[in-house]
């Protein structure tokens, strides 16, 4: 008894270093965003396509496989490697949603942004899922700049939750 508690603790512990660990690598790329922008005119850069775009991933490999058809896209990689080595999301493994960071520009944003804070759609935004073992509301979602819970009531709660981090 006393190894599974040992153990349920190690688990929350490794959970909370994930989500820690994504809050870093969300502002990491907030920076490499905003060093883009101040590069281009105060424009964030746009997907070429009508979807989100998978940070880190080679054009036409999918991520957040359960969430259907979302790839990566070199032209956002290459635009940013001047800046960051996009990380990678702590649970790069994951057989459904969260694999990776997804980069949503203004258009695509609004239609994703559902549950949102209502003044921050069509706003370009950096979407990330926590980790399904610590979360059962918002808490994670929110740290440095503008966090809210998207797509269901919690976050964790199944593919359909996910943290947004709103590029302004």
């Amino acid at each position: 008894m006393l190894s599974s508690v040992i153990l349920a603790s190690l688990n929350d512990a490794r959970a909370k270093a994930r989500d820690t660990l994504r809050l870093q690598n969300i502002h990491q790329l907030e920076t490499a965003f905003n060093m883009y922008a101040n590069d281009n005119g105060g424009n964030f850069p746009t997907t070429g396509i009508n979807a989100p775009a998978c940070l880190g991933k080679a054009s036409g490999v999918s991520c957040w496989k359960s969430s259907g058809g979302l790839v990566g896209n070199d032209t956002i990689n290459s635009a940013f490697s001047k800046y960051i080595k996009i990380p990678q999301d702590p649970l790069s493994n994951r057989t459904s949603g969260g694999d990776s960071y997804l980069y949503l520009n203004n258009s695509q944003s609004q239609g994703v942004a559902v549950g949102c804070i209502n003044q921050y759609q069509n706003t370009p935004m950096i979407v990330w899922m926590p980790d399904k073992s610590t979360t059962n509301n918002d808490s994670m979602c929110k740290g440095v700049g503008v966090y809210a819970c998207c797509g269901s009531v919690n976050c964790a709660s199944s593919d359909t939750g996910y943290c947004a981090y709103f590029l302004k």
